[in-house]
């Protein structure tokens, strides 16, 4: 049975999304009194994605399993896309170009799944390491990856395939102006939180 690369693809997507919600959703139905609770003795309306998905079974073997394969199939996405790329980009100077981005790319999944194998209450430095190369390079890659698609674009004539691409293009755009904007957010309402410890704040990370 073979599979096309929108399926596997639309696959990667499903599983961290599925794993998340049936995370937080047991976590609050079975493990509320921790995964609600705060350093400062406060309650969440929900956990945090750490409290719901790295502190307690079987949340924690749920989002492993679910992140490996997800993690596991966006390698293997990221190896055809480079082949892709690679002959259809084959100057010189895009040879960088198109190296840093898969390299980046790889560096952006072994932090994921750093971060996902490893919870904050098994090695908080570890983890947090991780979140941290996991933010700067998943930036990074879009970032470059928005530049590969600018080379490729430019490389085409004016057809249907160019007109989806270019509609492609600015969607990725807009996506990344979103994953900036809700970065700046969690960071914001994470060190609120830490700081202020509200009554009844939502946590973040």
């Amino acid at each position: 049975m073979s599979y096309s690369v929108s399926q596997v693809s639309a696959l990667s997507v499903v599983l961290p999304a599925s794993a998340l919600a049936i995370c937080v959703t047991y976590s609050v139905a079975y493990h509320s009194d921790h995964s609600l609770a705060t350093h400062c003795q406060t309650a969440n309306y929900l956990p945090s994605i750490s409290a719901a998905v790295g502190e307690t079974s079987p949340e924690k073997q749920i989002w492993s399993l679910f992140l490996t394969v997800s993690c596991a199939l966006r390698l293997i996405l990221a190896m055809a896309y480079y082949q892709e790329i690679r002959g259809r980009l084959r100057r010189d100077q895009d040879c960088c170009l198109t190296g840093g981005h898969f390299a980046v790319n790889c560096l952006e999944l072994a932090a994921l799944f750093g971060l996902s194998v490893v919870s904050s209450s098994d090695n908080f430095p570890i983890h947090r390491n991780c979140f941290a190369i996991f933010l700067i390079s998943s930036s990074v890659y879009m970032l470059l990856h928005l530049r590969v698609c600018c080379r490729l674009r430019s490389r085409q004539k004016l057809t249907d395939r160019q007109l989806i691409s270019t509609r492609s293009f600015y969607i990725k755009l807009i996506s990344f102006g979103v994953y900036c904007l809700s970065t700046a957010l969690a960071v914001y309402f994470y060190m609120r939180h830490q700081a202020l410890c509200e009554r009844l704040s939502r946590g973040v990370l």
